[in-house]
């Protein structure tokens, strides 16, 4: 996958992969054998370590950060100038004001972490490093005060859904993006939408590419008409994936039909709940949360008619990437870059406030018609091969690393 003659380190910056307790980055287990595989070491600094660990390829190990310095005179001139420059920049400046106290306490736990990072760069002696942070977050904060510090010559980011829309924050406001934007040499969304909108700021455009996350080739999902229909989908049970509006879609259901769904969260009781009001037509499994392994041995098993996502809003996500690779067709509404996956070759979009009686007309339809039928399904691969391979999408990021020497 590789050249292991690439006598380089990355240093590999996360939420919490590989611990999970939170998030967990699941997504993140497609693309670590290839960075393994192309780098003599891999060092991972996940912002929290809470949980359990995943297994990871030998050559990685796990970098801690010890808090010894202080903040100094020139350490809180550095953050005036950081404040001085979101300032100047940032659109809604009553907001920014009225945060201030909030922005410098985050600096200032910046500042200390790249202090302790720098320790360990320098026990490197002559190594060459290269940084890389899964998201533009803190982590990304602390690489850039290290460049604007001269430690380290250049650092890059990919950024996914909080991380790229500034509705997603309170006050419109995606903190230190300006500054990170500035000192970064290189900014990889994961959509063609979230390039588009980061591009319209006409800051760094120059930087930014879009670069697709991957999944792997685990098959063909064994797509039977003769079972009963299933319909799967996969998310967090929270407020913006909506998942109650797929059982409000399923009232409309009049025929034997299973829906399995992956994923746990706090709405959990409120949808057990809701759940009893279906007809006995209707069976439903909810897996909770197990493994992405386990989900793709699902698949790979288990005769699937559809996937379905009603969320409000989404960036890439990898659970429709997953579905296609399987050339299972996909239901989903267009919101952020769900379109760039799912169009007339592999589903079936959907308006964000869509009527729950007319997806149940188009599930239907799904089942009696041939729209599942095997030829399609290898056309819905095909467009997954040629988009969302791993095999070719994180190849290319990895040359784009090796280049950052």
């Amino acid at each position: 996958m590789g050249d292991k003659k690439n006598k380089t380190k990355l240093l590999f910056f996360t939420a919490e992969y590989p611990f999970f307790k939170g998030i967990g980055e699941p997504f993140i287990e497609n693309e670590i054998g290839y960075l393994a595989d192309a780098f003599t070491e891999v060092i991972i600094f996940p912002y929290n370590k809470t949980g359990a660990s995943r297994d990871v390829p030998s050559n990685i190990k796990i970098g801690n950060l010890s808090f010894t310095s202080k903040i100094t005179f020139i350490d809180i001139f550095l953050i005036i100038k950081i404040l001085l420059y979101e300032f100047s920049n940032v659109k809604n400046r009553m907001f920014f004001l009225k945060k201030i106290r909030m922005w410098a306490s985050v600096l200032k736990k910046a500042v200390l972490s790249s202090k302790s990072l720098e320790n360990i760069i320098r026990s490197e002696n002559n190594t060459e490093l290269i940084y890389y942070s899964y998201w533009m977050n803190e982590w990304a904060l602390v690489l850039a005060i290290l460049k604007h510090r001269g430690i380290i010559n250049n650092f890059v980011f990919r950024c996914g859904g909080y991380d790229i829309w500034d509705e997603r924050h309170e006050g419109n406001y995606l903190p230190f993006r300006y500054y990170i934007y500035n000192k970064t040499s290189g900014i990889y969304p994961n959509s063609k939408m979230g390039e588009k909108y980061l591009k319209a700021y006409n800051h760094y455009a120059d930087k930014i590419k879009c670069l697709y996350w991957g999944t792997k080739d685990k098959g063909l999902n064994p797509f039977d008409v003769n079972e009963i229909p299933c319909i799967v989908s996969c998310s967090s049970l929270i407020p913006l994936k909506r998942v109650d509006r797929i059982i409000d879609v399923l009232k409309w259901i009049d025929l034997p039909l299973k829906w399995v769904h992956f994923g746990d969260g706090p709405l959990k009781h409120d949808l057990h709940c809701k759940i009893k009001t279906l007809p006995k037509n209707i069976s439903v499994e909810f897996k909770g949360n197990i493994t992405n392994d386990c989900i793709l041995d699902y698949y790979i098993t288990n005769s699937i008619t559809c996937f379905i996502s009603t969320s409000s809003t989404e960036s890439m996500p990898v659970s429709i990437q997953e579905a296609i690779s399987f050339g299972i067709p996909v239901i989903a509404t267009n919101v952020g870059g769900v379109s760039e996956m799912v169009n007339n070759q592999t589903g079936l979009l959907l308006n964000a406030n869509f009527e729950e009686k007319e997806v149940a007309r188009i599930i239907k339809k799904m089942i009696f018609d041939p729209f599942p039928q095997i030829e399609y399904r290898k056309k819905i691969k095909q467009f997954w091969l040629e988009n969302f391979n791993a095999a070719n999408t994180y190849k290319e990021f990895v040359k784009i690393l090796q280049k950052k020497r």
